[in-house]
Order: structure tokens, then C-alpha cells, then sequence
């Protein structure tokens, strides 16, 4: 990714997040995780419990929305008018308050669990 890429995406995530009034700023962790996933590669983020690994899937779609409205947008992100993101996680309760919270931040999620396929029952 070139330089002036990451920098645009460092500051669309500095823009993003003008709407959460709770968050002062990102860590490095956190643009290092939105930098890789904006520029189209497969990523995987482990941090610690309560180090706002949340907050990355929660303003990426915001943060490829801003850019992809500029006029310079990198290619992967140019004409995206409404990005969707899938977050996979193992517990109900935690998928139940991630909705949540992102509801009550004007973002849009659902959730779609206890699914299961029965091939008996076809």
C-alpha cells in the first residue's frame, strides 16, 4: 500500500471517529488493523480484552465510506457507496451487545445465530 494510501486512511479514521464522543483517538494497534483491512488484505487483530478491538470493525465501514466519497479514493474503495462488513464471533451474548452498541452509535448491524442445517429434515 502506498504511503499516501495509509495516511488518507489515518485520516478518515481520525474523521470516523468524531462521531463516538467516548473516543479521544485510535492506538497504533487500531490503525495498523483498519490499514491493512482498507487495502484489501485478509486480517486478523489479536489484542487484550478491552483494548477497542470492537471499535475496528465498528468505524471501518465508516472509515471506507469516507474515503471512498473522495476523489482520490484507492481503487479497492472507489464507488463503494454503502461498505458492509461481517464480523464472525463465537458467543450470542457478545453478538447480542455488539449490535446493541453499534445501534445506539447509528450504525447499522444485525445478527444471525443459533442457525443450524438439519439434512434430516430435507
Amino acid at each position: 500500500m502506498a504511503t499516501g494510501d495509509m495516511s488518507a486512511i489515518r485520516d478518515a479514521a481520525s474523521r470516523a471517529i468524531l462521531g463516538f464522543p467516548t473516543v479521544e483517538s485510535l492506538t497504533e494497534s487500531q490503525y495498523t488493523a483498519l490499514e491493512s483491512f482498507l487495502s484489501g488484505k485478509d486480517t486478523v487483530t489479536l489484542l487484550p480484552t478491552g483494548s477497542g478491538k470492537s471499535l475496528i470493525y465498528q468505524i471501518a465501514p465508516i472509515v471506507a465510506g469516507i474515503m471512498a466519497s473522495q476523489q482520490n479514493a484507492p481503487a479497492l474503495l472507489a464507488g463503494v457507496k454503502k461498505p458492509i462488513l461481517i464480523v464472525v464471533s463465537p458467543l450470542a451474548a457478545l453478538i447480542r451487545d455488539q449490535v446493541e452498541e453499534a445501534n445506539a452509535m447509528g450504525i447499522s448491524a444485525i445478527s444471525l445465530y443459533r442457525f443450524y442445517f438439519n439434512m434430516s429434515e430435507m
